[in-house]
């Protein structure tokens, strides 16, 4: 049985994955459950293909998906998390720009929250940087992670089911998922040099302005399952008032998460 699936989307980085391999499948391995590793292609090149098709035999936990046209990060997340099988769904760059070995303390943290977002430890410009562009962020989405370019996330699953990823909305993840209730905490992880993260559309106000229209039109969604002969009297009482008969709720998500930050 899965239990983890981590999401790899990339583009001609078929040998960065090959070194990354190895390390993934110790750290996944120590958590002692069932895992997956799905690696999106978004285009690349027919002799990335044929590592991936050589290494596809070798790694029987690795899946391999293809966008049908490239579309950049986000709907390579998109793709990756629609075809995950796992409990828990990991995001990570391709390579060794995140260690693999922070893995199993990204997972562990979601004891204390349901999307646990990477942050960079960053400093002089950059960090004020950060800083500045987080401002409008957290006025329209009201939660916004300090790192939105960190591709290194754990989040269980139901956190993003029907979370719709756009081109360019894969950076505002953390402030969509709070913003229906899920708790979110920020973990600092390490980071090498060389950061080379496959393209999405640069951050523009447009795509936030949409990640903020998406939250505002997003509402829970709840069910109720009748017994015999009371489907003619559901007049259902979903919002406002606890069921008088005996019917299940179901609903969407956890209806009183709090999102906070470690």
């Amino acid at each position: 049985m899965v239990c983890h699936s981590v999401i790899i989307p990339q583009r001609d980085r078929a040998d960065d994955v090959r070194r990354q391999l190895p390390q993934l499948t110790v750290a996944l391995g120590s958590l002692g459950q069932g895992y997956e590793i799905i690696v999106v292609d978004d285009g690349s090149s027919a002799s990335s293909l044929r590592l991936y098709d050589k290494l596809l035999t070798e790694i029987h936990a690795l899946r391999l998906v293809r966008l049908d046209r490239r579309g950049g990060v986000s709907l390579a997340l998109a793709a990756g998390i629609a075809a995950a099988r796992g409990e828990v769904i990991i995001a990570s760059e391709p390579g060794d720009y995140y260690p693999a070995g922070q893995v199993p303390q990204l997972v562990k943290w979601l004891h204390r929250a349901d999307f646990v977002a990477g942050r960079r430890r960053r400093f002089g410009w950059p960090k004020l940087r950060e800083r500045l562009a987080r401002v409008p962020r957290g006025v329209l989405l009201g939660l916004d992670s300090h790192d939105g370019d960190c591709l290194f996330w754990a989040a269980r699953r139901e956190v993003l089911t029907d979370v719709h990823l756009m081109p360019g909305m894969a950076r505002y993840l953390a402030g969509i998922v709070a913003h229906r209730g899920f708790r979110v905490c920020e973990m600092y992880v390490e980071h090498s040099p060389g950061w080379r993260r496959l393209d999405d559309v640069p951050a523009n106000p447009g795509d936030l302005l949409a990640a903020w229209w998406a939250c505002r039109r997003w509402r829970p969604r709840e069910s109720l399952e009748l017994s015999a002969g009371q489907a003619n009297s559901a007049a259902l009482k979903l919002v406002g008032a606890e069921p008088q008969m005996s019917e299940t709720a179901y609903r969407s998500h956890p209806p009183a998460s709090h999102a906070k930050r470690a």
